[in-house]
């Protein structure tokens, strides 16, 4: 075993202890790499709701160049959060892990043109998407 070797690598005879027999001599871990599991925002319930509103509001909608369009978006620090790769041995309870930072963003468009690009603050509520 590894502890067993431990006292002659740190009395400082440490020619005999050799990185093979370290590998040989632990159990293996097995970690193996996976896509984070992720479920659709949208059930089928949903899905079907959503189509069956558009289509009632479908005749009453004014003119596509006449409505306002608005998005917002998050952007990251350190790259993409849509599908992390993580590490772990099978039967691992997963954990959250906050690292670095992102900002929110808010911009509209019409046939006008563009609007402004706003940073949100905090969360985006009603007071806050009316405010100019």
């Amino acid at each position: 075993m590894v502890t067993e070797r431990a006292p002659e690598f740190l009395s400082g005879d440490w020619r005999s202890f050799h990185k093979d027999n370290h590998l040989c001599s632990t159990p293996p871990i097995r970690p193996y790499g996976r896509v984070a599991r992720q479920k659709p925002l949208l059930s089928k319930r949903h899905m079907a709701a959503h189509l069956e509103l558009v289509k009632r509001q479908l005749k009453t909608l004014r003119p596509r160049n006449t409505i306002p369009w608005s998005d917002e978006t998050k952007i990251e620090l350190f790259g993409l959060n849509a599908k992390p790769h993580v590490w772990g041995k099978p039967g691992t309870i997963p954990m959250v892990k906050h690292c670095g930072g992102s900002i929110m963003l808010w911009g509209y468009l019409s046939a006008a043109g563009t609007g402004r690009l706003v940073r949100i603050e905090g969360k985006m509520n009603r007071e806050k998407y009316r405010d100019p």
